[in-house]
């Protein structure tokens, strides 16, 4: 992957790193003041980095990942075109933060509360006093609570790091108790300390504005508000936070995505609920969905689970889905596979592909629940690699392993910038990049080797949040059903989602059967061209019935009847002291 950045100097400087077995290397860091920025230019350059990499470090290298900005997008995607064996996603971490700016845009009230909560968090910090006197509270409350005294900063959120909105209003709403009690009891102490010493016009206006943010404290409607946005950005935060870990594969990029969608689907405004959701499709419809849709089938743990109902991946949709993807990778010139090894090697990949989907052959002794209890593990690559040996799916295994291997996150380039910044500090503004380029690979590896050695603790992920399970989550639609075959659920309910693996397995395997290839057949050189599939689409749930509006000739009908039963009822019963005489004793003239 690569990515920009400004050094002290005000010079351009491009950062490339390579992910290998989930861990980022800085490989080189490159000038391009002189050099335009529009997209054929970033492509010629990304073009030259690659070549370079590839003689340097004797690599291959199969995805070449960017941002989603004008020059850097429009150069990945002719390099793309230019190189069809390539793999070239945008950063997700990126699109997730761009999500949160999505948010603020089409949520103004979530805007205006988040402006709200920015301006109060400024203005504690920026007036000592009256910072002391919420500290005190803090000091009060947590000694009362606690035995201890903590008191903890007011922190401020920084559009260039990212998590960090959601964070520092996490903690604001953490100390609102310690905001009001000290507002409750010492409001005009807290109007003084802005005041000072001021006099006249300006004493006005820092009592004015003193009195503005006490107000805005003890406005329970403000803190119900940030409450509701942090609820949402809570999931945005945790998507950012999966997608820039350097571990990330594509199957875990695409359930977040779905989790973001399904999350945004549910909710409460329908304006919200209508943008959001309009705005994630578009960015998932950009991505290159194949390959991440295969990432997650190609997961053992997964397969088709998380989809819904509505997804219709049968077998022949995915076998164009990878066959079309083994061909385009495979078309790389180092390539020296004649055509007829091609050929064969593809029949043996679909053929391998329904035993994966259907669990028969070498899949059928894999149990993914018994590997998690043996292995204490989730790793697909694991898996792919115990199979790797078995000569009838080796072709499947290698291609899940490389697909499964791709990460698509900036997060490697973005803090070897943060180290060069370290290194061309203000005493050493000129230093050469060449220069910073090796401080940071060698301290990059006395870090590596200390930590191996136990001398230095290896840096643990953060916990920002307290639980994950509600907020991300994919539903595994077709174990919604689970041993409901001999339930009284109407048939054709259940069909909606097939109920148990098993069941789902003879389905897959009947449809197999009845479209089994013969091994000599030739495989189509043209494959149908895949067609974006949203995410509404993908994980949504079954679509309910619509209901047959009733003519309204029909409905006319009805109401007369209904009228005429009204009419003949309220005949029979007797006026108000009126007394009901039988049939017998009638007066007969």
């Amino acid at each position: 992957s690569v990515d920009g950045w400004k050094s002290k100097k005000k010079d351009s400087v491009n950062g490339l790193c390579a992910n290998v077995d989930y861990k980022a290397f800085l490989l080189e860091l490159v000038d391009v003041t002189a050099l335009s920025k529009d997209g054929p230019s970033l492509a010629r350059l990304f073009g030259e980095i690659i070549d370079r990499v590839e003689v340097r470090y004797n690599c291959i290298v199969i995805y070449f990942g960017t941002d989603a900005d004008g020059g850097s997008k429009k150069g990945r995607i002719i390099l793309g075109k230019e190189r069809p064996w390539l793999i070239v996603p945008s950063c997700w971490a990126h699109q997730f933060q761009l999500i949160l700016g999505d948010y603020f845009k089409v949520y103004e009230i979530a805007a205006v509360i988040a402006e709200e909560a920015v301006e109060l968090i400024a203005w504690i910090n920026n007036h000592a006093r009256v910072r002391k006197i919420f500290d005190d509270a803090q000091a009060e409350i947590s000694q009362d609570r606690l035995s201890r005294v903590v008191i903890l900063a007011y922190l401020v959120a920084n559009l260039t790091r990212w998590t960090t909105h959601f964070i520092a209003f996490a903690r604001l709403f953490l100390l609102r108790e310690a905001l009001q009690l000290a507002v409750l009891r010492k409001r005009a102490s807290i109007v003084a300390a802005q005041v000072g010493a001021a006099t006249h016009k300006e004493a006005d206006r820092l009592r004015e504005e003193a009195s503005k943010f006490c107000h805005r404290v003890q406005d329970q409607t403000f803190w119900v508000g940030l409450e509701t946005v942090l609820e949402d950005l809570e999931s945005i935060c945790l998507g950012t936070n999966i997608n820039q870990k350097d571990s990330t594969r594509l199957d875990q990029v695409v359930l977040s995505i779905g989790g973001i969608y399904l999350r945004f689907d549910a909710h409460p405004e329908a304006e919200v609920r209508a943008a959001m959701c309009d705005r994630i499709e578009k960015r998932w419809k950009d991505s290159d969905q194949p390959v991440f849709l295969l990432a997650l089938i190609l997961n053992p743990f997964e397969k088709l689970t998380c989809f819904g109902p509505n997804a219709n991946l049968n077998f022949l949709k995915i076998r164009n889905m990878l066959l079309t993807t083994y061909r385009r990778i495979m078309s790389r010139p180092s390539n020296t596979d004649t055509t007829e090894i091609r050929a064969d090697k593809e029949k043996q990949i679909l053929k391998a592909l329904k035993q994966y989907l259907a669990g028969t052959g070498d899949f059928a002794d894999f149990d993914a629940v018994q590997w998690k209890a043996d292995y204490d593990s989730e790793d697909p690559v694991e898996v792919w690699e115990s199979l790797e040996l078995s000569q009838e799916i080796t072709e499947l295994a290698r291609f899940a392993i490389l697909i499964l291997n791709i990460v698509v996150n900036q997060a490697g380039v973005e803090r070897a910038f943060s180290r060069a910044k370290i290194e061309q500090s203000d005493h050493r503004v000129n230093l050469k990049l060449d220069k910073i380029d090796k401080r940071i690979k060698v301290k990059a590896e006395l870090r590596s080797q200390h930590e191996k050695q136990g001398l230095n603790k290896r840096r643990l992920g953060r916990k920002n949040h307290k639980s994950v399970d509600h907020l991300l989550t994919v539903p595994r639609y077709r174990d919604a059903l689970e041993g409901e075959e001999n339930s009284d659920t109407p048939p054709d309910a259940r069909r909606l989602i097939v109920g148990t693996v098993s069941a789902w397995q003879k389905e897959e395997m009947d449809s197999l059967d009845a479209s089994d290839e013969d091994p000599d057949t030739a495989l189509p050189r043209r494959l149908p061209k895949f067609v974006p599939i949203t995410l509404k689409t993908l994980f949504g749930e079954a679509t309910k019935p619509r209901q047959r509006r009733i003519p309204d000739k029909v409905r006319e009908e009805e109401e007369r009847l209904m009228e005429e039963l009204a009419d003949a009822a309220e005949d029979e019963i007797p006026d108000d002291g009126a007394i009901e005489i039988g049939s017998d004793e009638e007066f007969v003239g």
